[in-house]
């Protein structure tokens, strides 16, 4: 056996041979891997991020390595494409090179990170959660012609939001800029707000926004919930793609109005809630601009009834105005008719006047003013008075004539 003394070499020397060994084996290599990020250290003032890269088996870790970024392009660029931060418990698809220093140790060098592995790692996990909860919820999820309808989009909405139940983190600045907006909005709309505080990002956001949500759901008289997020890190969004805000949302019993303030991706808090708005700021001007198009319409039927009204006094006094001038037109036809009337008349007794039987050679015999019809009125003593065409004459009557009798 050799004596340790003899045997034993320098760390260095042993380091120095695994670095050799492990530059033959990789020099010049570059090889994708899969890994789940953990303690993540930007150094954005060097362009540097050091990270490590862990494989998890269940509960058990079964790899890790530590890692680093020399170039801030390359998580300039995961940002653009992916709209996600580099941030812990991200499973990434990366391509490394290997590295082994005798001072330094073992790390591995990140040259580029695969925007569609993270993608669809993310649309993966989204999609089970719609499926779960779909599953396990039927009534408040479902799909109808390829989309997701929620519970919450089905809600009313009212016109007027009045009392509104704020769930964001607590004092934040997104926050901060909803109050703001409505408290100053150029109307002087008066709003109740009342806040229910939850973190909204880390291990317990999810829970803790499932929660206030449910506890928002039931304040008395609120209008609407309004989940905001605004002010802090972008780097961790994931609470609001879990499946415990998710359901928390399906389950709300008032319409949710979300803005959380991705300007990238939908999470599915957005895509469930009943309006999904980009940023705290633009929530406020949402139910702003809902009161002012109230009274906007309330305004426009108040101009119509005004309107309307002038119409219908403008018809009553042009009818008023000629109620005389027809009533005088319906006078002039009567009168107009009834001399027309007279005037018929006038001819018919004209047509029948004694002087026109006169004419025609009758003779009128009358007696002490009494006209003559028949001969048993006339009294023999007495003169008879016989009226011509042009004039009269006085007869004395002698005797009767022999038969019947007959009309003078």
């Amino acid at each position: 056996m050799t004596e340790p003394a003899a045997a034993a070499l320098p760390l260095s020397a042993l380091l120095g041979e695994l670095e050799a060994v492990v530059t033959r084996a990789f020099e010049g290599r570059q090889i994708w891997v899969v890994a789940e990020t953990s303690d993540v250290k930007p150094y954005p003032g060097k362009g540097w991020t050091f990270l490590r890269l862990l494989e998890r088996r269940g509960d058990v870790i079964a790899a890790k390595a530590d890692a680093v970024i020399w170039r801030t392009a390359v998580v300039d660029s995961f940002f653009e494409q992916t709209g996600v931060r580099l941030q812990n418990n991200l499973s990434l698809m990366m391509l490394v090179s290997v590295s082994f220093r005798a001072a330094h140790g073992f790390s591995l060098q990140v040259h580029r990170i695969d925007p569609a592995y993270t993608l669809g790692q993310q649309e993966a996990q989204r999609r089970q959660v719609l499926i779960t909860i779909s599953t396990l919820h039927p009534g408040s999820l479902a799909m109808r012609d390829g989309q997701w309808i929620s519970a919450n989009h089905l809600r009313p909405l009212p016109v007027l939001l009045r009392h509104l139940v704020v769930v964001s983190a607590r004092g934040s600045d997104g926050e901060r800029d909803f109050v703001h907006e409505l408290r100053n909005n150029p109307y002087g709309y008066a709003f109740r707000i009342t806040s229910i505080p939850s973190s909204v990002q880390g291990r317990e956001a999810p829970v803790q926004l499932a929660q206030a949500l449910a506890q928002a759901g039931k304040v008395p008289g609120a209008d609407a919930v309004v989940l905001i997020r605004g002010g802090g890190s972008d780097t961790d969004l994931s609470a609001f793609d879990s499946l415990e805000v998710s359901l928390a949302i399906c389950l709300c019993p008032l319409p949710v109005l979300t803005g959380i303030g991705h300007q990238r991706n939908v999470s599915l808090a957005d895509l469930l809630a009943h309006t999904p708005l980009k940023t705290p700021t633009k929530v406020a001007a949402f139910v702003v601009e809902r009161h002012q198009a109230l009274e906007r319409k309330l305004h426009d039927m108040q101009q119509r009834v005004m309107r309307g009204a002038a119409s219908a006094l403008q018809l009553a006094r042009f009818r008023i105005e000629g109620i005389p001038k027809r009533i005088e037109a319906a006078a002039q036809r009567c009168l107009h008719g009834r001399a027309q009337q007279l005037n018929s008349m006038h001819r018919i007794v004209q047509a029948h006047h004694p002087q026109r039987w006169l004419q025609r050679g009758f003779v009128a015999v009358s007696q002490e003013g009494n006209t003559i019809t028949r001969k048993k009125q006339v009294n023999e003593t007495l003169p008879i008075v016989l009226t011509f065409a042009d004039g009269t004459l006085t007869a004395t009557p002698i005797a009767q004539t022999h038969g019947k009798e007959e009309n003078l």
